[in-house]
């Protein structure tokens, strides 16, 4: 988590205050121009994004954003990479909230390693606070957008030709991991039928991945390929 210097008081005051709870990690990110940077400091149930050139406000200001894990309807992870001298990789990290606000963290690792392991805090956290909920609405009988397809209770809606696949007829879910120097190679998620067919998807334009691979696993569905730590461990199958 680099050099970023310990807590300020008044972090700590503003996460207290958010009820927050524990302090999970800090992390620095910016351009690779140095345009903006900002300070991010995680916790259980939310975090602090804090302008790297202001001083700290009210929650909301444009230096200081306050978010809170179970207010995030979408979290994006996207990876840019690009050859030269030297080659730099750029992640960007989008948080969609329930009011509609996005929020954006950009770092590229031309210039450090200081945002090293911030999807796999991120990542968890938010999918913890996401999939109680989510599995609820599936139970209700609602629809989740997850970008290109959509949960349903009977299966997954395919959005550019709007037919659904059945949960009882995808026998895996994979996630591919990219490969170097070609143009068609980031990462995707697909979609394994029982027919041998695969609906192929762009893991970047897939929001909460990481929710979706789990109420896969609670369908009783494996999920394969270059899969998140967490996501390793046995989920309750709650889904008939």
């Amino acid at each position: 988590m680099g050099n970023v210097p310990s807590v300020p008081a008044a972090v700590t005051e503003l996460a207290t205050r958010e009820d927050f709870g524990p302090f999970q990690g800090v992390f620095h990110a910016h351009s690779a121009v140095r345009t903006h940077a900002q300070n991010i400091y995680m916790y259980t149930k939310g975090g602090v994004f804090l302008d790297g050139r202001e001083a700290i406000g009210n929650p909301g200001d444009g230096a200081t954003v306050c978010i809170r894990w179970d207010q995030v309807t979408g979290f994006i992870q996207m990876v840019v990479k690009r050859q030269g001298l030297p080659p730099s990789t750029t992640h960007q990290y989008i948080f969609i909230l329930r009011d509609l606000r996005q929020h954006k963290v950009t770092s590229s690792t031309v210039l450090d390693g200081e945002m090293r392991g911030f999807a796999a805090v991120a990542d968890p956290l938010i999918t913890a606070a996401q999939l109680e909920p989510m599995a609820r609405r599936l139970k209700r009988g609602e629809s989740i957008s997850f970008g290109p397809f959509r949960a349903e209770p009977d299966g997954i809606r395919i959005e550019k030709n709007d037919r659904t696949v059945p949960w009882a007829d995808i026998t895996e879910i994979t996630i591919t991991k990219a490969m170097g120097g070609l143009a068609h190679s980031s990462p995707h998620l697909n979609l394994m039928a029982k027919n041998k067919k695969a609906h192929s998807f762009q893991l970047e334009k897939v929001f909460n991945r990481s929710a979706f691979c789990a109420l896969a696993k609670m369908h009783g569905i494996p999920v394969t390929g270059q899969v998140p730590g967490f996501l390793q461990n046995e989920l309750p199958r709650i889904f008939p």
